[in-house]
């Protein structure tokens, strides 16, 4: 029963053989690619806070070392409250795509006040709204958990999109050069870009699935009766023409 209520999702079940063709159409499959550049984008503005968020408080904002490390602590409450309220309010959205647009356009925003304005409470707004970033990735990675099909084609693409978060988790602190302390004016330019480019990256992937699933709506159901079983077959998301995105 249990296996029989994954049918409908047609990801296919128990086939853990690396196909050699599967991995060539991860490589080659551009959402791959739009996945990748959202996880380094997103990622590279979060290794840099998370890095220098204590020092920017010090230097930038002019708080004491003991004081710095207190005004961090409100970060963890709206990433929990944040975070949880979006989730909720993903039951009355059609797509949690949407909602993931909608964090990481609050993420962007967060990051201007951040950057460019100069009243200290408005940037430590920004600084601490900036936390509910983290949907936006968490939206992503499950799309790639439920847009792509095929064993190795899932593993090779979920394995880059991770290996991106640890890559743009390690230039974030090396946009921080000491340089230009106390203000860091070229970390919070990469911070800006890299939020815009993460955002431009997860409404291309949005309309890219849009436009296919109505394509594949287009179409006459294909009959893959001459595969037995076929929703558990080890097809990839472009293998079977009945398959359907996620959004």
């Amino acid at each position: 029963m249990v296996v029989e209520r994954i049918r409908t999702n047609q990801q296919g079940f128990g086939n853990t053989h690396f196909k050699k063709h599967q991995f060539i159409e991860a490589l080659t499959d551009h959402r791959t690619w739009l996945f990748l550049l959202f996880a380094l984008s997103n990622n590279i503005p979060n290794g840099g806070l998370t890095s220098f968020g204590t020092i920017l408080l010090n230097e930038d904002f002019g708080y004491t070392p003991s004081k710095s490390l207190l005004m961090q602590m409100p970060q963890g409450a709206v990433e929990i409250v944040g975070c949880v309220l979006l989730a909720w309010l993903c039951k009355f959205l059609p797509s949690r795509m949407l909602m993931g647009i909608t964090a990481t356009s609050i993420t962007v925003l967060a990051e201007c006040l951040l950057a460019f304005c100069k009243s200290n409470s408005a940037r430590l707004a920004g600084f601490y709204l900036y936390l509910l970033g983290p949907l936006g990735f968490i939206c992503c990675l499950s799309c790639v958990s439920s847009n792509v099909a095929g064993h190795t084609k899932k593993v090779t693409t979920n394995a880059m999109y991770l290996i991106a978060y640890c890559v743009g988790n390690l230039i974030g602190p090396q946009t921080f050069i000491s340089t230009q302390a106390p203000g860091y004016t070229g970390a919070k330019v990469a911070i800006v870009v890299c939020g815009f480019v993460s955002l431009f990256t997860l409404i291309a992937i949005y309309i890219s699935y849009y436009i296919e699933n109505k394509k594949r709506n287009s179409r006459p159901p294909v009959d893959m009766s001459h595969i037995e079983n076929y929703e558990f077959a080890d097809l990839t998301d472009k293998e079977n023409p009945n398959f359907r995105y996620s959004i």
